[in-house]
């Protein structure tokens, strides 16, 4: 989650339980921020892959889309591609 006040922006981080379609372990933590983004894995034709999406930016319009990422050494959560995209990709072969 994410919250900026002033010159301040506060990251918090909180758990899904698995399984669960809460976004948050308590159900109140998204209430509080102002960007909720989600990372998860999706299994897509027998692949493992991070996917993404900005859940909530208040004040801020977002297209509702999902991204592919990676998490690479030395520089932190890499997009690679809109997972429709991707999709399209291991259509073709």
């Amino acid at each position: 989650a994410i919250e900026k006040t002033g010159e301040l922006t506060t990251i918090m981080t909180s758990e899904i339980p698995t399984g669960s379609t809460k976004l948050s372990r308590f159900g109140v933590e998204e209430f509080l921020a102002s960007g909720i983004i989600v990372l998860g894995i999706e299994e897509i034709y027998g692949n493992v892959e991070r996917v993404m999406y900005i859940r909530k930016a208040r004040w801020a319009p977002v297209k509702p889309s999902k991204y592919i990422f990676d998490i690479v050494s030395g520089k932190g959560i890499v997009i690679r591609e809109p997972l429709s995209e991707y999709l399209k990709r291991m259509r073709r072969g």
